[in-house]
This record gives C-alpha cells, structure tokens and sequence, in this order.
C-alpha cells in the first residue's frame, strides 16, 4: 500500500494555494511552516514531499470554512492534465477500468494523501480509500479532495456518463449535503464502516474513445523512470539534499540545515 516516503509533484500544493485564494487566503498563510517558496510552486519539475504538503493542508483547513464541503471544491482543479505522463497514461489506456489499475500500479505519482485499493465482485468495482493515517482534524477534507479527484479524473476520461453506482463516507453527514449530491449526481451514504466508491463494471470495460496503446506504452515508460526518481529518501544525503533544494533561493548554510533537521 501506498506510503508517505515518496516525493511529490509540487503541482498539488499549487493547486491548493490557488484554491486558498478563492477563500482570500494569502499563499504566505497557507505555505506557512512548508518550508515551500511561492515561487517554488511554478516549477513544473518540482518536487516536495508529502509532509510539506500535509502543512499546508493543516493551514488551509484553518482558514476555510468547512460547511460548503470544501474539499470537494478543491479536487475538481485535479483533471487528468495535473498528472502529467500518468494522466495520458491513463487517458491512453484501452478502458477506465484498465486505466484504474494502471493508476493504482503508479499510485505514487498521483496527488492522493489517502490510499486506494480495488476489489471486483458481483459486476461491480468497488474502490475502497483509506484515511486512517492521517490527523482527524485534515482527515474529512483530502478524503473528499482525493474523492472529488478520481470523479474528475473519470468525466475526463469518460464525459459526463454517470459511472458511480454507491458512495459511502467513513465520516459523519454535514448539515447540508446537498453539495455532495451536487457533485457526484447521488446521494451518498454518511457514518460508514469504509469509505468506499462503488462503479459498474460494465461501464468501466467501455472503450475509451481516445484509446492509443503507443501513446500509453510511451507515457508508462515516462511513469517507471518518474517512479525511480521518487523512491522514499532513505539516508541523511537525501535528506539534506531536499533541503538544500528547497531553499536555494535562501543561499542555506550548513548551520540552517542541521537546525532544520534538529541535528
């Protein structure tokens, strides 16, 4: 299952201080405690790690109001193009539900903070996420942002065909939910066991119209050497060479890296 240890595209964060903005929340609140400079977030090589992007996260949901469901808000900016190789990839591939599985197989490369996993029965898919590991008080939030995302990501691939047949939240029903049923089209369900997606399998094995195995089998190449570049920093070295990253702007001495690393 998918961890916190990989590196991240720096696009996520930008999206989100973007959003912060509809609410006039200046980018310097929200990015405050990242160590992320607001001109780091227009870099489209960029990298940051979850961490980072977990604070602002933190930040954000302090400065928004939680009533509008605003974490649905936040993942309609989350369209196939965010995810660069992988969402020609997956737009590429022969099926949604081929596409599903080629994003669960490159899940680290996606923006998600929660984790995904498919399980087939009885004509249906049912994508189960999972959002145990993350504090309560960012939890509601990037379950709706990472749910909101996956629907965005499949009316892309899609249009606008209805393909979620069930939705169920693992957290309590708001006082309005009528900007859930908005957006998904269905009502969902609220206090569930699970929080879970479930599509028809029928639909999902529908041809995409903008199939191309060339074009797929180009960006999945593009995706495994990504995937290596992220792979969990595991040593001092890489440790203080994202700092170091991260703060050239600043000209770092060792003395501010090591007090950031509280060595």
């Amino acid at each position: 299952m998918p961890g916190h240890d990989f590196d991240r595209s720096v696009v996520s964060m930008r999206l989100l201080t973007e959003f912060a903005g509809e609410y006039r929340v200046p980018p310097a609140q929200v990015l405050n405690g990242t160590r992320v400079a607001e001109d780091q977030l227009y870099d489209s090589t960029g990298l940051v790690s979850a961490e980072q992007e977990l604070q602002l996260i933190g930040n954000l949901v302090k400065r928004v109001p939680p009533d509008k469901a605003p974490g649905l808000a936040a993942g309609r900016r989350y369209h196939f193009t965010t995810f660069g190789a992988l969402g020609l990839a997956m737009m590429s591939s022969p099926t949604m539900l081929e596409a599903l599985r080629l994003g669960l197989r490159y899940f680290h490369l996606t923006a998600a903070l929660t984790r995904f996993s498919l399980i087939e029965s009885e004509g249906q898919a049912h994508v189960r996420i999972d959002a145990d590991m993350l504090a309560p008080e960012i939890r509601r939030f990037i379950l709706e942002r990472d749910i909101a995302a996956f629907v965005t990501l499949q009316r892309d691939m899609f249009g606008p065909e209805p393909v979620i047949q069930d939705l169920a939240f693992s957290f309590d029903a708001p006082p309005d939910s009528q900007a859930y049923t908005a957006f998904f089209g269905l009502a969902p369900r609220f206090g569930a066991e699970h929080c879970e997606v479930a599509c028809s399998l029928d639909t999902l094995r529908q041809a995409l119209p903008q199939a191309n195995d060339l074009a797929r089998q180009a960006a999945e190449d593009q995706c495994q050497r990504m995937l290596h570049l992220r792979s969990p920093r595991k040593d001092l070295v890489d440790t203080v060479r994202q700092e170091i990253t991260m703060q050239l702007a600043q000209r770092p001495r060792m003395e501010d890296i090591a007090a950031r690393l509280h060595m």
